[in-house]
């Protein structure tokens, strides 16, 4: 479903904005932490995000491993000036801009992609969960 011929794109991409999507992503990232950590008691692992604006960090612990003998695995979201980007620990980096699609959603663009939300949280911290 498109949008209709009085649709307000300047306001919509005003709030696309990546300060803003930054902040709502944080918010997001810290709910999948929460669910990733309570969805099987039984788990070895377990995950905490750290930080705020311009950079937030989510680590992955072995339980019963004290934090100071291994080196956790992570990814680090930040927020540069009309980007933001999410850095893993294998070095990988996603690099995505925001944009409006064709429905007038804001989306991130990665490459030639256009992601919801979700999806390039999917990638930056599929690994990292699972």
């Amino acid at each position: 479903m498109g949008v209709g011929p009085d649709f307000d794109w300047v306001q919509a991409r005003m709030k696309c904005s990546a300060v803003r999507v930054f902040g709502e992503l944080k918010h997001s990232v810290e709910r999948d932490v929460i669910t990733r950590n309570t969805g099987d008691h039984q788990q070895r692992v377990h995950f905490e995000l750290t930080g705020d604006a311009p950079t937030f960090t989510v680590y992955r612990y072995l339980k019963g491993v004290p934090s100071s003998t291994c080196d956790p695995h992570s990814v680090s979201f930040s927020l540069g000036d009309d980007s933001i980007c999410a850095k893993l620990s294998n070095g990988k980096e996603l690099r995505a801009s925001l944009t409006l699609n064709s429905q007038g959603h804001c989306v991130f663009k990665l490459d030639d992609q256009e992601l919801e939300p979700w999806q390039f949280r999917m990638k930056a911290l599929e690994q990292l969960f699972f």
